[in-house]
């Protein structure tokens, strides 16, 4: 549920939508809530950059959190990444290089706008908390803080797609979600005519995305292990997705070998 603006120490201003240009001339949509006088004097701001549609999906989410940072004195920032929502371009993959520079443009863009103090932190919860990482490891300038929720800065040991280097079922299910929130057109309402045009240019690009997650879980650790192992263990975590172990504790790890049995484990304590 939304917040009312008496609940806050300061009234908020909503933006429902303003342009942010990368160097490439591609266009990613941000919405703004801002604090009254920020403009007179500038306050620091707080930025969400993730691919989950602003102006649905995530809508009555962001509306329940975002003017609440504007409230207490933060410009917050929730910006749609590259080839989703009514950004511009194409979605390829997760946390691929571009999606990092846009967001060092985009960090650099809020530092110089009249209402920032020229401090910018960056949050997230998952998908949000691994580009906050990977973004606060490029360093740029502005960027002061990051409160990362549910999120690592070891992909292969501890992320959705692999444990310990191996493939999780997750990838399955996850890719689909993203498969369908990226079929989804862009709204005419804030890119106008070309919805169209922008929307068959996503379809005809579109990939399985697991599939080439899949095809990821062949390098760095997963290499170590044989293809009958990570098939062994594939078969266990189903087993205990969809049986619900009476004891998490005690993975079904018989006639595994040694480096199995410790992957197995690991599992099932994350």
């Amino acid at each position: 549920m939304a917040h009312e603006e008496s609940d806050f120490p300061r009234k908020v201003a909503d933006i429902e939508n303003v342009w942010i240009t990368m160097l490439d001339g591609c266009r990613l949509a941000a919405r703004l809530w801002l604090p009254e006088g920020a403009e007179q004097k500038p306050v620091p701001a707080i930025l969400e950059y993730i691919p989950y549609r602003k102006r649905d999906f995530m809508r009555r989410r962001d509306e329940s959190m975002h003017p609440w940072f504007a409230g207490h004195g933060y410009a917050a920032v929730r910006v749609d990444m590259r080839g989703s929502g009514e950004s511009d371009g194409i979605l390829h993959d997760e946390y691929l290089q571009q999606e990092q520079d846009d967001a060092l443009e985009v960090i650099a863009w809020i530092a110089r706008q009249q209402w920032c103090s020229g401090a910018v932190g960056m949050m997230g919860k998952s998908w949000g908390a691994y580009n906050s990482l990977q973004v606060a490891a490029r360093r740029p300038p502005a960027l002061k803080a990051i409160v990362a929720v549910m999120g690592t800065d070891d992909r292969f040991a501890e992320c959705i797609h692999f444990s310990g280097g191996c493939l999780l079922n997750d990838s399955f299910w996850w890719g689909t979600i993203m498969q369908i929130f990226n079929a989804r057109p862009p709204d005419p309402a804030i890119v106008g005519e070309r919805w169209r045009e922008m929307w068959l240019e996503r379809l005809k690009a579109e990939r399985f995305w697991p599939e080439i997650w899949t095809m990821k879980a062949g390098s760095r650790r997963t290499r170590s292990y044989s293809p009958a192992c990570i098939s062994r263990i594939a078969r266990i975590a189903t087993h205990r997705l969809w049986s619900q172990c009476r004891d998490p504790s005690s993975p079904p790890s018989g006639g595994l070998s040694r480096s199995c049995r410790a992957i197995v484990t690991s599992n099932s304590r994350s």
